[in-house]
């Protein structure tokens, strides 16, 4: 009883230390310092990746698309230096503007871009690119915008 004991005794202390002595990454607050969280793994890359997951999943759980999230990493592994990181909480979607065929209703072609002008623009360039098949030959097709404020309007494309 007395050996099985001692090999209790040592199982427990031998996973306290290994427990120990694995390296931790951590997430400090970029404004004061103060520890947001704590992952323990030897490889300091795979510790990173885990830091920057958990980080996500914990700010970015209900904040907007496209916010970003400043913390200060800072490692107990060999050689690895902590530095300021920004993880951007999900992807920020560009506004899309369509361009929609006036007699069959039909989808001509999409454009994602920030302005509607420059939308417009590029809508028309890809268009002309896709539908210009002969000279002279128009092409009529409404235009629809996801952007704040930009109306949509019919456009009479002719092909040179």
């Amino acid at each position: 009883m007395g050996k099985m004991l001692w090999a209790l005794v040592l199982v427990v202390l031998w996973n306290s230390t290994v427990w120990a002595l694995t390296p931790k990454c951590r997430a400090l607050d970029a404004n004061d310092g103060a520890l947001i969280l704590e992952i323990a793994n030897r490889s300091a890359s795979k510790c990173t990746a885990m830091l920057s997951t958990a980080m996500k999943k914990r700010r970015c759980g209900h904040a907007a698309r496209g916010k970003k999230v400043e913390y200060m990493s800072q490692y107990d592994h060999a050689g690895v230096q902590g530095k300021l990181t920004t993880v951007t909480c999900g992807a920020a979607e560009l506004p899309k503007c369509t361009a929609v065929d006036v007699k069959t209703k039909a989808t001509l072609a999409e454009v994602a871009q920030k302005s509607s002008s420059r939308c417009a623009a590029l809508l028309a360039k890809e268009i002309k690119k896709e539908r210009c098949t002969k000279h002279g030959k128009k092409i009529v097709y409404r235009t629809r915008f996801q952007q704040p404020g930009a109306k949509g309007k019919r456009v009479a494309l002719v092909c040179k």
